[in-house]
């Protein structure tokens, strides 16, 4: 909550990426929010999270083919 501007970084790889504890993960999201925008980290991370826990999603989006589609498909999810 200490950033200078609100950014979001996102990593898809459908091959997975070894993880901590020996686990692969599909999808990597990483939200840097600036202090003003607090109340907007709160309502997209709850979004996001449930868009994540369900497997069906993760699945969904690691198909998308580029950027585009992935931010369409996340759309279509919330």
């Amino acid at each position: 909550m200490s950033a200078q501007k609100s950014k979001e970084f996102i990593v898809v790889n459908s091959h997975g990426i070894k993880w901590s504890g020996g686990n692969e993960v599909y999808l990597v999201i990483a939200l840097a929010i600036d202090p003003h925008n607090k109340q907007l980290f709160r309502e997209v991370f709850d979004e996001l999270s449930d868009i994540v826990t369900d497997i069906n999603n993760v699945t969904e989006l690691i198909k998308c083919k580029n950027y585009s589609d992935f931010i369409i498909k996340l759309v279509e999810m919330l």
